[in-house]
């Protein structure tokens, strides 16, 4: 049986992915950013940005985070909180967590995997939302080569 939390948050995917008016925006980019994490884990960021080669180097302040991939999406707002709901739906969210670097913020969109395997979990993920976002306007996916 599912937890409160867990039924909750799934009462909010539906109502993302029915509401149509929520979420009326122009496209942009959806990205994953990763740095290591403790003891065999690896943390990484689900963000978006409407031009995602501004926004990469604004996480260079931030300390061992290296770029993954990125996707163009008619609706980055939209595919991003869906993939956010999911993970934490799965209990990856770190909460507010501030940063390790030299930006001084507090980062909101950060989760924790374990290495082995994680990472392409989340990949996959990340692709099944963005094939649903598929359905709603062509997604084109960027592999940063870094």
């Amino acid at each position: 049986m599912p937890t409160i939390r867990a039924a909750a948050i799934e009462r909010e995917i539906v109502n993302l992915l029915t509401n149509r008016k929520r979420y009326l925006e122009r496209g942009g980019w959806t990205y994953l950013l990763k740095r290591q994490g403790p003891k065999g884990r690896v943390d990484f960021k689900i963000g978006k940005a409407d031009d995602v080669d501004k926004r990469r180097p604004a996480y260079t302040k931030c300390g061992g985070i290296r770029a993954v991939c990125a996707w163009y999406t008619r609706f980055p707002k939209k595919i991003e909180r869906l993939i956010h709901l999911k993970l934490r739906k799965r209990g990856a969210w770190l909460g507010r967590h501030p940063c390790r670097g030299r930006c001084g913020r507090n980062h909101q969109e950060w989760f924790r995997i374990s290495r082995a395997g994680g990472l392409k979990k989340v990949k996959r993920l990340v692709e099944q939302c963005l094939a649903w976002g598929d359905k709603l306007g062509k997604c084109v996916q960027l592999d940063f080569k870094c």
